[in-house]
């Protein structure tokens, strides 16, 4: 059964990947990139809604919830192939087009929040650092879903629409605005 809905999984993913590919005809560098890339953020969207959801919803949400933590390492291994395409088709193994970059610069502290956020995410490690201080770290993960969003959005170059300065500016100040009402 496992086994089964791991294979369900993945071609789910390979039909998305193909319905991109058919969807923007792209060099099949750039479609790998992309999928990686939204295939990431959406995992994070999606490990980050599950708790809300179980608040709000209840036990109607508890499938989701024991699944929460693999979602969330799932979404370390897309981010993380991301990186390492783009470091490979887009900066030739270089790492100085990405420290000249901010948008991608951005990127780089949410990449090891998610890493370190997967490496602690086993139940040994949560006996060794305590239920608390181990959830303390957990919640570094609204820091690299910011990150990734502000990365996202800028760094995108119009991933279905082409993007001007003055879009991107408009949707940063109505994120930042929405995180400040959030936070207060």
């Amino acid at each position: 059964m496992k086994g089964e809905k791991t294979w369900v999984s993945i071609i789910i993913a390979l039909l998305l990947l193909l319905l991109y590919s058919f969807l923007f005809p792209l060099p099949p560098q750039t479609i790998l990139i992309r999928f990686f890339a939204l295939g990431g953020f959406f995992l994070l969207c999606v490990t980050l809604l599950i708790g809300p959801s179980f608040v709000c919803i209840g036990n109607n949400c508890s499938p989701l919830l024991k699944h929460r933590r693999r979602i969330g390492v799932l979404s370390f291994i897309f981010v993380a192939t991301h990186f390492l395409l783009v470091l490979i088709y887009s900066y030739n193994l270089s790492l100085a087009p990405i420290l000249s970059n901010v948008w991608a610069l951005l990127a780089v502290p949410a990449l090891i929040i998610l890493f370190v956020l997967a490496l602690t995410s086993v139940n040994k490690v949560i006996q060794v650092f305590g239920f608390s201080s181990w959830k303390l770290l957990q919640r570094f993960v609204y820091l690299a879903f910011v990150l990734s969003f502000i990365h996202f959005i800028n760094d995108t170059n119009g991933l279905f629409i082409p993007l001007t300065g003055g879009k991107v500016f408009v949707v940063w100040v109505w994120v930042r605005l929405r995180l400040l009402t959030f936070l207060r």
